[in-house]
């Protein structure tokens, strides 16, 4: 062991050259808490449309909007863009609304769906084969 400094007067005098470090290393290591985030970094999860106020503090773009890459701010979504959804949801609506249209068409006069004309023991076996 040998000297890397001393305390006189309430003070320190040390020679940071002299001290040791990890592995024989003389280099001051760097404290990761002292760091600055990065970009799109914050002290925890942010969601995707969200955007770093500050270092401690994220904020949401919102509906229409998205961060931009560095995290610092957000931009509107072109319409092209935001229109995708609409129709692929409208493309999924059309298949259910037939779905529900077709047996309400076959059952006609009758008033009833197809299933509370059915025999009630077959209806027993359905539902306790669990297919």
């Amino acid at each position: 062991m040998h000297e890397v400094g001393s305390w006189a007067d309430g003070k320190l005098k040390m020679d940071p050259k002299e001290v040791v470090w990890k592995k024989g290393s003389r280099v001051f290591p760097s404290s990761v808490c002292s760091l600055p985030c990065g970009i799109g970094e914050v002290k925890y999860m942010q969601q995707p449309r969200e955007f770093l106020a500050d270092e401690f503090t994220c904020q949401d773009c919102g509906i229409g909007n998205w961060p931009h890459e560095n995290k610092t701010g957000c931009y509107a979504l072109s319409s092209a863009t935001t229109a995708g959804p609409v129709l692929t949801s409208v493309n999924y609506a059309i298949p259910v609304w037939q779905g529900r249209a077709v047996p309400t068409a076959t059952t006609g006069d009758h008033r009833r769906p197809p299933a509370t004309t059915s025999d009630k023991e077959i209806l027993q076996q359905v539902e306790t084969s669990g297919d």
